[in-house]
């Protein structure tokens, strides 16, 4: 008699995943979503922080490692998500309304801020120009510099 493998367990949990809706909570390219299997062409499409998506049989198979993982594994065990990137990456269900989908620091956050000054600085009346500069500090903090002074300033 054969004794099962250890990937039987982890199949079962993952086949059990298909058609449930998941949204991530973090951007990382740890997560990339393979929505026609591993087929080497293809390069997949990045997780970001607010993506939302049903779980398909290619997705999960574009998730396997060489032995058989998947980090879809962990969908229910936030502890796990911890202990192994350091915080909840992803989660079952819509992403909820209450968090802002930007992620600080990230691409689509930088150019949500960069494109927030910019059309507020587009503005030609004064008073709704600084509204909405205002607005956009509230939410983005202080813009970055757009030029640097070098030079030295003391005694010679």
């Amino acid at each position: 008699m054969q004794s099962p493998s250890s990937t039987e367990p982890a199949q079962d949990i993952l086949d059990e995943l298909i058609g449930v809706q998941i949204h991530f909570l973090t951007a990382t390219p740890t997560f990339t979503l393979m929505t026609n299997g591993c087929d080497s062409w293809q390069m997949g499409e990045p997780a970001y922080r607010g993506k939302e998506t049903v779980i398909t049989r290619p997705i999960i198979e574009g998730t396997l490692n060489r032995i058989g993982q998947s980090w879809l594994e962990l969908l229910d065990d936030t502890e796990a998500q911890v202990r192994r990137w350091g915080k909840a990456c992803f989660a079952r269900g819509p992403f909820p309304d209450d968090l802002d989908r930007l992620e600080p620091g990230s691409m689509p956050w930088i150019e949500a801020k960069e494109d927030a000054f910019h059309r507020a600085a587009q503005i030609e009346d004064p008073v709704q120009r600084t509204k909405v500069r205002d607005a956009a500090v509230l939410r983005f903090g202080v813009p970055e510099p757009t030029s640097q002074t070098l030079g030295f300033f003391g005694p010679r």
